[in-house]
């Protein structure tokens, strides 16, 4: 890195001096305690969006003792990947405490990141730190003081497919009449450690139509290049990749996987994710990413596609197997792209043992709060009767104790 700079006068000299210092902290600011407000683990498949809210609990006499809020940052780690996110490059990397500036919006008067690619589902544990920076640059501990708190704005919601309304199937092959335009691909070792075959008129592609796996292989079938360049949706509408599919490895230890290509790219496993509705993935060691589908299991699985509109796509199933033990595999019935308009969503994961609430106030104390608490189950609604301790179909807001069991 190197820099210069001229004297405002033009007469430099001896006398005169000019340093330049290199700092890496965000332009204009000054890092303030806490420079990490502990740790915020949110065991979800699909975090979206992180909410900050940092607030001035100053009691300064006069404006400029005041801290204020200018801007906030949040850093991302993947724990179990040991991974950060650099929102400036789009990637995750080991180089830590990456810090992204989040967006402020003033009618919440929050501020939230949601510009990162989450990491394959179930397959990572989020923990997440932020620090504020002060409106005036001059943060000077004990008048001035802030607040941060953090918050995963949507814990993990597993669509009933039930309710999904498919507005529109742009793609779908049955595979009964050909192949589909999918091939096999495979390592160097050469066809006698590959799976996958089309079954003729049975409408399947199987890792084999007449039996077992092989022990120690792998291989890929290859789906034909989609081009979603063109596509739109409407607000709410979302686009998936659906396969129609029956399974059974060696549980844990054999399995099958999904992955993407964009615009004739490498090839990730991370990129389209776990399934978000229908048959899951679960533990199975032999991806990196210790996920796949493995043991026996049938039916749809729903892959979200809608970050990849304006792309051109193509998928590859991965099938592979340790060195012992083998099963029927896989076999790959249906294959379509449908774009879903706006559904009810019904949570039917393992919710977060404990939410926190905070209320600001910004003028003087706050004088009261309230609560509602709404539970959707099958189709109905009910409400937090926070006096009876149990659910109603009334709606009502309460006065929560410090901590509301329910």
């Amino acid at each position: 890195m190197y820099a210069r700079c001229d004297d405002d006068a033009g007469n430099s000299s001896l006398v005169d001096s000019i340093k330049l210092i290199y700092d890496n902290t965000p332009p204009d600011c000054d890092i303030i305690f806490p420079e990490s407000l502990g740790v915020y683990s949110c065991v979800t498949w699909d975090p979206r969006d992180i909410e900050v809210v940092a607030w001035d609990t100053g009691n300064g006499l006069t404006f400029g003792e005041v801290a204020g809020v200018k801007d906030v940052y949040v850093a991302i780690e993947d724990t179990l990947r040991e991974a950060w996110w650099n929102g400036a490059h789009g990637i995750w990397t080991a180089t830590p405490w990456i810090y992204n500036e989040a967006a402020y919006f003033p009618l919440s008067d929050s501020w939230i990141y949601d510009a990162f690619s989450a990491l394959s589902a179930r397959a990572y544990i989020l923990n997440l730190y932020a620090y504020a920076v002060d409106t005036l640059n001059n943060y000077i501990e004990p008048n001035d003081t802030i607040q941060v708190a953090l918050d995963c704005v949507h814990p993990y919601s597993f669509l009933d497919i039930g309710d999904v309304n498919i507005d529109s199937i742009i793609f779908r092959e049955n595979f009964v009449s050909d192949d589909g335009g999918f091939h096999v691909s495979y390592p160097d070792g050469g066809p006698d450690t590959m799976f996958w075959e089309w079954c003729g008129g049975t409408g399947v592609w199987a890792t084999d139509c007449s039996g077992d796996y092989l022990d120690d292989a792998i291989g890929w079938l290859i789906s034909p290049e989609f081009d979603l360049t063109g596509m739109t949706l409407d607000e709410g509408q979302l686009l998936f990749m659906r396969i129609n599919h029956d399974f059974d490895f060696e549980a844990t230890f054999d399995g099958g996987q999904v992955e993407i290509q964009l615009d004739g790219g490498a090839w990730f496993v991370d990129s389209i994710g776990m399934p978000i509705m229908g048959v899951p993935y679960s533990a199975c060691g032999i991806f990196p990413s210790l996920m796949g589908f493995t043991g026996a299991d049938a039916g749809l699985s729903w892959f979200d596609i809608t970050p990849y509109i304006g792309r051109r796509v193509r998928f590859r199933f991965t099938a592979a197997s340790d060195v012992s033990n083998v099963a029927p595999g896989w076999e790959i019935g249906m294959f379509d792209i449908v774009r879903t308009n706006p559904a009810p969503i019904y949570t039917s994961a393992t919710l977060p043992t404990m939410w926190h609430g905070h209320v600001i106030d910004t003028l003087t104390t706050v004088d009261d709060i309230q609560l509602a608490i709404r539970r959707i189950y099958d189709g109905d609604t009910y409400w937090w009767d926070h006096e009876a301790g149990a659910f109603i179909p009334t709606e009502i807001w309460f006065n929560p104790d410090l901590v509301e069991n329910f």
